[in-house]
């Protein structure tokens, strides 16, 4: 239970944060959020009051709902989604937060290719 627990609390930070920052920073008006955690969507697409972090989800909610021209959260394997992945563990260092991928057009190319196959 403790690996869900870490594992889904993680996932729904990682969305909030991310539409967070595509609304008030970027300024995006289409946005899908690929999410390899099928409960992290799930718990997103039907609130639960009860759950433990409901009020992180009324958040992400509420994020959800603003005036994008669209926005969507959808499940997607971590099979096919490769880039993700590279893109977590080249810039892993123990800090965590936003960090600048000036150095990803050297190598994610390859991946994305990889990732189309």
């Amino acid at each position: 239970m403790i690996g869900f627990v870490v594992q889904v609390g993680a996932e729904l930070w990682s969305i909030f944060y991310g539409l967070k920052l595509a609304w008030e920073k970027v300024h995006m008006k289409h946005v899908v959020v690929e999410c390899d955690s099928q409960e992290a969507v799930n718990v997103v697409t039907n609130p639960d009051p009860d759950f433990w972090l409901a009020d992180l989800v009324a958040l992400i909610k509420n994020l959800e709902n603003e005036a994008w021209d669209s926005c969507r959260i959808e499940h997607v394997s971590k099979d096919e989604n490769e880039a993700a992945t590279v893109l977590v563990n080249s810039q892993l260092d123990g800090e965590g937060g936003v960090m600048k991928l000036a150095n990803a057009l050297g190598f994610m190319p390859s991946v994305l290719v990889a990732d189309i196959a």
